[in-house]
């Protein structure tokens, strides 16, 4: 939806606002008028946006720049442009130079150049809220950054204290065991090295030649294991009870991750 283009013109004279609503009736613009700073400033109180505000220098609260200085500190994304036909070129440079306007408009004025200012003003509040957004998303990024930083920096700390994610793996007291989607067990910990090499008959192998009992495997292909009961396997004469969960990484590489915990016998 685009969006309305509200232009405000600030004159305690009713046949200069008349005249200037003339210049615009054919602009896709909303115009609106005031009389008087009160007026001027309870319109942009209650419509938003108003991008260009152009105010005559010579009111009778205060004067144009006064006005246009207030409608900055309220509404800093507004355009502003102070309308004069007197001798306050000083005034209004200083003005200028400080930010506080964006263009000085003579009065009398030429329609043609008045319309031109105006677009231009129109496309400097256009530019304004291009680089706003821009800045915003920037931000944004900047902050998402910060926290995945932070979070690095967390986990860099636990590794410097000699604490590595195998180390932690290792002195679990299950076993666990991480396979990919072709079913060939690419990590495993200390516990689960044990009862690989009890279920091939107590026998020492590379992590890379262990695997578990058929049955395991089976269980594992079978989708049946996210119901989260489990299933009790043995690995040689040590009973097992397994459960298996899916893992997706951020390559979206599938894996399967078996927790294999031992279980105690009565005798």
């Amino acid at each position: 939806m685009t969006e309305t283009i509200r232009i405000l013109f600030i004159d305690d004279e009713a046949n200069i606002l008349r005249s200037l609503e003339r210049v615009f009736i054919d602009d896709e613009y909303e115009i609106l008028t005031a009389r008087s700073v009160s007026q001027a400033l309870e319109i942009l109180s209650n419509l938003s946006p108003v991008q260009v505000v152009v105010s005559d220098y010579r009111m009778p609260q205060m004067n144009g720049v006064e006005l246009l200085r207030t409608v900055r500190e309220k509404w800093p994304e507004t355009v502003r442009a102070v309308l004069s036909g007197y001798a306050d070129t000083e005034a209004i440079v200083s003005a200028i130079n400080d930010g506080q306007i964006y263009r000085f408009i003579p009065k009398p004025w030429n329609d043609t150049e008045l319309r031109m200012t105006i677009a231009t003003a129109v496309k400097q509040y256009q530019r304004l809220q291009k680089e706003i957004l821009y800045a915003g998303s920037l931000q944004k990024r900047i902050d998402d950054l910060e926290r995945e930083n932070s979070f690095l920096v967390q986990r860099i700390a636990v590794f410097d204290d000699g604490i590595a994610p195998g180390e932690i793996l290792d002195i679990l007291p299950v076993g666990v065991v991480v396979l990919d989607e072709t079913m060939k067990i690419v990590q495993s910990n200390r516990e689960a090295r044990l009862l690989l090499q009890a279920a091939a008959g107590g026998e020492k192998c590379d992590d890379q030649d262990l695997q578990g009992p058929d049955d395991l495997s089976i269980y594992l292909n079978n989708s049946a294991f996210s119901d989260g009961q489990g299933k009790h396997l043995m690995f040689g004469s040590i009973p097992v009870l397994a459960h298996a969960a899916l893992l997706e990484s951020r390559s979206s590489d599938r894996f399967l991750v078996a927790v294999l915990t031992r279980e105690t016998t009565d005798d």
